[in-house]
């Protein structure tokens, strides 16, 4: 088969497009284009292609959906996976005319997106209107794939078949080391990982809070940021003032955005993993974010915001702790938890890996996935 991904806004090196679902795919011998918001990239896959149509400055995403579309147009074809609703949109159209099976892999609850941010009577009807635009698309789709029973559950509302395929994390060779990494970090303690995105709304404000106090137990305490800043400019220009203020300069490390190879390395070194999303959007109880496996699968006891979808998995297989993530005293809190528990020989890095590799492997993931596309692509073809 040939698969062609379609994106709007992903880059071509996702770690769930690319690292999970693409390489999964070629593992059994299918071909994969990746077309997306970028300049051609080459892969290290042989049956993996990127094919980008350049980068936009205005109107982004408009103008990638147009681009996307002129980009699909041209290539040869079996399905087609759209990974944004605009692209979805994209996908729906060519897929219809070619007659391509279309499939839409949901990685957040969409009609959330404007959550606390506009109007709430604006905000009732941009929902439902987001609700009825899904709706009609589910109708020419064959297949709409979540990352979660609960997402699965709130889309019920689309009329196509939903399947889950887990956002579950690769297994981590063991022996990835850095010497220079190893030693600008020898002497902190504890060493903090925060992985993927961060901005005010996962919690950064009540980390470096956190921080402020938990140094006058911990002076070598470290924060390690490993991702992109997604706040406006003069959010993080306030960010690094309060970094100043309360003195925490050298205890917050800002690494920004790295490849996934080399977060391995970060992740070999780290004490605990952190996920501190607030509670008040949706997407953030309900998601089942890449780190969090990515944490436990390394050994790594986790933080995460109570009553979440999280603190189920946290308190069911007892892999760390969970704390009022709008509170940076409850972070805090947590962290000397996890310590207390290490002090008391009641954590092990080996315990949770063997957690991890039996009950969230991507290895067993990404055959369902691959399996769910060849039934996809036999079942249209039967019919035709």
């Amino acid at each position: 088969m040939i698969i062609l991904f379609l994106n709007t806004m992903h880059t071509h090196n996702d770690k769930r497009l690319y690292y999970k679902e693409a390489i999964s795919l070629s593992n059994q011998g299918h071909q994969v284009i990746i077309l997306g918001p970028y300049d051609d990239v080459s892969s290290s896959d042989v049956n993996i292609t990127i094919k980008g149509y350049g980068k936009t400055k205005y109107f982004k995403r408009l103008i990638n959906t147009i681009h996307l579309f002129k980009s699909c147009w041209k290539e040869k074809a079996d399905i087609l996976q759209c990974n944004e609703l605009d692209s979805w949109f994209v996908g729906v159209i060519i897929g219809k005319i070619k007659k391509i099976p279309v499939i839409f892999d949901a990685h957040e609850y969409y009609p959330s997106r404007f959550e606390n941010k506009i109007n709430t009577f604006i905000e009732k009807y941009l929902r439902l209107l987001l609700k009825l635009f899904m709706f009609i698309l589910s109708l020419h789709t064959d297949l709409i794939i979540t990352v979660s029973r609960q997402l699965a559950k709130d889309y019920k509302f689309l009329k196509c078949p939903i399947k889950i395929i887990h956002n579950y994390s690769l297994k981590f060779t063991n022996n990835i080391n850095n010497i220079d990494i190893k030693e600008k970090y020898n002497k902190r303690h504890p060493i903090l990982l925060s992985i993927g995105l961060i901005s005010l709304d996962r919690g950064l404000k009540k980390i470096i809070k956190g921080i402020s106090v938990l140094k006058k137990e911990y002076p070598q305490i470290i924060c390690i940021v490993v991702g992109k800043n997604t706040d406006s400019t003069d959010t993080q220009k306030e960010i690094k003032k309060l970094i100043k203020k309360l003195n925490v300069e050298q205890n917050i490390d800002f690494i920004g955005w790295i490849n996934f190879s080399n977060i391995l390395i970060y992740l070999n070194i780290a004490t605990i993993g952190l996920i501190l999303f607030q509670n008040k959007f949706y997407n953030n109880k309900i998601g089942l974010p890449h780190k969090f496996f990515e944490y436990i699968r390394a050994g790594i006891p986790v933080i995460v915001p109570e009553g979440s979808i999280l603190d189920r998995f946290v308190s069911k297989y007892n892999l760390g702790i969970t704390v009022d993530s709008s509170s940076y005293l409850s972070f805090a809190e947590g962290v000397r938890k996890i310590m207390k528990l290490y002090e008391d020989s009641m954590l092990n890095h080996e315990e949770i890996k063997t957690i991890a590799d039996k009950n969230f492997s991507w290895e067993n993931e990404g055959l369902k996935y691959t399996e769910l596309l060849e039934v996809v692509f036999d079942n249209v073809n039967n019919k035709i």
